[in-house]
């Protein structure tokens, strides 16, 4: 029996994505709001798992990955949130004047030295679809600090709690890797 792309089972979460993002893409949005057609839906999505499977092969595979630097650390089955384009941001990166160096803790609680380098400030949708503005504060690790948890000693990163800290997600928070900063002003 032949199978089409209709009728597959693992392609139903894509079409249903895809449907709901071409009925969505009429929908009044609030102001403050990027306004998203179905094809950047699509795209973000896209992106995004992309992005998913090169973290899990880094986790899985690579030499510098936490679980293969550490014979006590496992790895299980990843287990990710559904994306919603619908929160999807963008802002410059804005740099404190004076970045301060704070101790954060980690998942493992043991306790890691960050510098608060800027914070990104964009909208979201709450929980009825209005606008509200976020920032979130945006890490670097001190220029003599030694590391082997991210890919660059001046990498950034996003810290983040959320209503499923502590229940759904780790206690002290997620984050979100930003890579390197970029030399554009305007980026």
């Amino acid at each position: 029996m032949k199978s089409n792309c209709l009728t597959s089972p693992s392609l139903w979460p894509v079409w249903l994505f895809l449907c709901v993002a071409v009925l969505l893409s009429g929908c009044r949005q609030e102001p403050g709001l990027d306004r998203l057609s179905a094809a950047d839906s699509t795209a973000i999505v896209l992106e995004n798992e992309e992005y998913r499977a090169a973290r899990a092969e880094f986790f899985r595979l690579d030499p510098q990955s936490p679980f293969n630097l550490d014979s006590a650390a496992s790895l299980g089955e990843f287990s990710w949130f559904p994306i919603d384009p619908g929160f999807r941001g963008t802002s410059k990166l804005h740099r404190y004047d004076n970045p301060a160096e704070v101790t954060i803790a980690g998942t493992g609680g043991e306790m890691r030295r960050h510098i608060r380098y800027g914070y990104f400030d964009f909208a979201v949708p709450d929980s009825t679809g209005k606008a509200v503005s976020i920032r979130l504060n945006v890490y670097k690790n001190p220029p003599n600090k030694t590391t082997r948890d991210v890919h660059s000693p001046t990498a950034l990163t996003v810290w983040f709690t959320d209503l499923t800290t502590g229940t759904e997600t780790y206690g002290v928070g997620r984050y979100v890797d930003v890579e390197n900063e970029q030399s554009d002003p305007g980026h």
